[in-house]
């Protein structure tokens, strides 16, 4: 299949997506968080973080220590065409359906579009049932709680949670949070 016809095929599948998009407000701290935890140049790229892509290339190459440098927008795309293998073609796609992509819709609906369909664990596929499975009121969340949801973004849920996964959401959460506020995330993102 050409990238033309991948790029229409994503597009086809956003569309989709957009009609159960979870509208998260603007100013909202759980996106302010989600780029915190997942993508601080979130404002600054076009959907590729080119900082990023170098220091995990980097990591995973020379020191062989395997680390993201996904964008939020690069998962975004993940999760919508469903494709995981680790190979250079797939990341190379990935980009660049990433790059048009923000040029196509905006950052806010990035954010919304990736909260409404990224796994948080088992039987959360979207932040609506995250939020439902962990008895969370989705209006009316704490810091901390949406540090939790976002932490679930990298260590999702299990079926059987386990003591060892409860400690690494925790300590993800705890890493978010303070990222949040060294980074001066909510002075940096006064607006999205």
């Amino acid at each position: 299949m050409s990238l033309h016809n991948k790029w229409e095929n994503l597009l086809d599948k956003i569309n989709k997506s957009k009609e159960n998009i979870c509208i998260v407000p603007e100013n909202s701290e759980l996106l302010r968080l989600l780029i915190a935890g997942e993508d601080h140049r979130f404002k600054f790229h076009s959907g590729v973080d080119v900082i990023a892509l170098l220091r995990a290339s980097w990591k995973t190459l020379i020191l062989n220590k395997r680390e993201g440098g996904s964008t939020i927008a690069m998962q975004l795309v993940r999760v919508v065409t469903g494709k995981y293998d680790k190979t250079l073609h797939r990341k190379l796609e990935e980009i660049f359906l990433a790059y048009k992509l923000t040029k196509h819709i905006s950052k806010q609906e990035i954010l919304s579009l990736y909260l409404s369909i990224a796994y948080f664990g088992w039987n959360m596929h979207g932040l609506k049932q995250a939020c439902k499975s962990l008895k969370l009121n989705l209006n009316n969340l704490t810091l901390e709680e949406s540090a939790g949801l976002i932490a679930r973004l990298k260590y999702p849920e299990p079926k059987n949670i386990s003591k060892n996964r409860n400690i690494q959401i925790e300590h993800r959460a705890k890493y978010i949070l303070k990222r949040y506020d060294t980074l001066n995330i909510k002075d940096r993102y006064d607006s999205i």
